[in-house]
């Protein structure tokens, strides 16, 4: 189901209708509204859940829902031991006047999809094998660019070279005297690599 709830910004005191798509509706037997962090997530929001006293660095805590395509920060606040946002049921005024705000893709939904716990899985495996892949190149020493020879013989100084003379001139500079590698072997010869 699609349903919007008013929220009257406190900094602003403009109110905003938040959208939420894909959402359980309860009735008149819940009189709160439930929003899963993940599927705003999925939605490309960023949910800041964690109340800012238990928080790693409280300095840079925002305990919040922001919506970065259109530059909004819904500050949450704390109902007993719950992360809370203060809506309201919208008049219909509102709802044709105010400013919607998406908060839920309208994507289908499916809060038992086990694609989450996958990804999960899939990103706790690529951190664990991360340092298995990195390379280091130990040595690199590169010679002064001082300018190229011009039609005449003569020397033009670096400093008026247009920039794809100068970037020729950077790149014959570069010697990689010393490659190292780990884990998958790469094609890449030392005079490509010093051309990248």
């Amino acid at each position: 189901m699609q349903a919007g709830t008013a929220y009257d910004d406190p900094n602003t005191g403009k109110t905003l209708i938040l959208i939420i798509n894909q959402g359980l509706y309860f009735g008149d037997s819940l009189s709160v509204t439930l929003l899963n962090p993940n599927q705003m997530q999925e939605n490309g929001l960023e949910v800041d859940d964690v109340p800012k006293h238990l928080a790693r660095d409280p300095t840079k805590a925002t305990h919040s829902i922001y919506i970065p395509k259109q530059n909004i920060r819904l500050p949450l606040s704390i109902c007993g031991v719950i992360s809370c946002l203060p809506v309201r049921k919208p008049s219909v005024t509102e709802i044709e006047n105010c400013r919607w705000v998406i908060l839920t893709s309208n994507r289908e939904w499916d809060p038992h999809s086990e694609e989450f716990e996958a990804n999960e899985r899939q990103a706790n495996k690529n951190e664990c094998t991360h340092n298995e892949t990195e390379r280091n190149i130990f040595v690199v020493r590169t010679t002064d660019v001082q300018g190229v020879q011009g039609a005449q013989g003569d020397e033009i100084p670096a400093s008026l070279l247009n920039i794809e003379e100068l970037q020729s001139q950077v790149v014959r500079s570069v010697s990689v005297m010393n490659l190292q590698s780990s884990g998958r072997k790469s094609s890449t010869s030392q005079d490509e690599l010093a051309r990248l």
